[in-house]
């Protein structure tokens, strides 16, 4: 349950989000993939949520495998940042981790908490955070708040990938998902940079506000 009540806690900001936006102009909060990706109907035991996270709950008994019917343009594991492109594959489906995925060239408002505590509403166990996945195409993101929203565009270049915000983001901590960075410049600020070999991330901390980041990558 912990585990599972961490990724409800982390994703909050952006069901809000999607949620605004579903308010703005219609639409919803979850979508089957023939409406999101106009994939065959009998696809029928996964879903999209918030436009970036593919969900595929584990419906059959005693089941630590499941299939996956990945759309176009690719997705990261939500776990271990693995890449999974176009295609069905059959993904590991633990008890403790049900199969998510994140759609490359996201930037979706996160809740970054720290792995030692138990997750709650506490200020001081959480920071504010991007969370941001390579794009394979120019996308544009939208992040809705009670009082703002924010327009971001990720691009890819020869070497790695740009975001770019249209205004300041005061958002300190980025975690650069499912991507091996190699270098990094901003017109921010660093504080730290950290690297998490289990699930594939980079996590930036930055002092000051910003508006661009350049992220240079390796495959490993």
């Amino acid at each position: 349950f912990k585990n599972y009540y961490a990724l409800r806690l982390s994703i909050l900001d952006a069901v809000y989000s999607a949620a605004l936006k579903s308010e703005k102009f219609g639409g919803t909060v979850v979508e089957s993939m023939a409406v999101a990706y106009g994939m065959s109907p009998k696809i029928d035991d996964q879903y999209m949520f918030c436009g970036d996270f593919l969900v595929r709950p584990v419906i059959e008994l005693d089941s630590r495998k499941v299939k996956v019917a990945i759309p176009e343009n690719g997705f990261y594991g939500f776990y271990d940042g693995k890449y999974y492109k176009k295609g069905k594959t059959e993904v590991e489906a633990p008890l403790m981790q049900m199969p998510v995925f994140i759609k490359s060239g996201s930037v979706i408002p996160f809740n970054y908490y720290n792995k030692d505590i138990i997750p709650t509403y506490e200020k001081e166990n959480y920071e504010k955070a991007l969370l941001l996945t390579p794009p394979e195409y120019s996308r544009e993101s939208v992040v809705y708040s009670e009082n703002k929203e924010e327009h971001f565009v990720s691009e890819p270049y020869d070497k790695g990938f740009i975001v770019k915000s249209n205004t300041p983001c005061d958002r300190k901590v980025i975690i650069l998902h499912g991507a091996y960075v190699t270098e990094i410049s901003s017109d921010a600020e660093f504080v730290s940079v950290e690297r998490e070999e289990e699930t594939n991330r980079t996590v930036i901390r930055v002092q000051t506000e910003w508006t661009t980041i350049k992220v240079r990558t390796q495959v490993k």
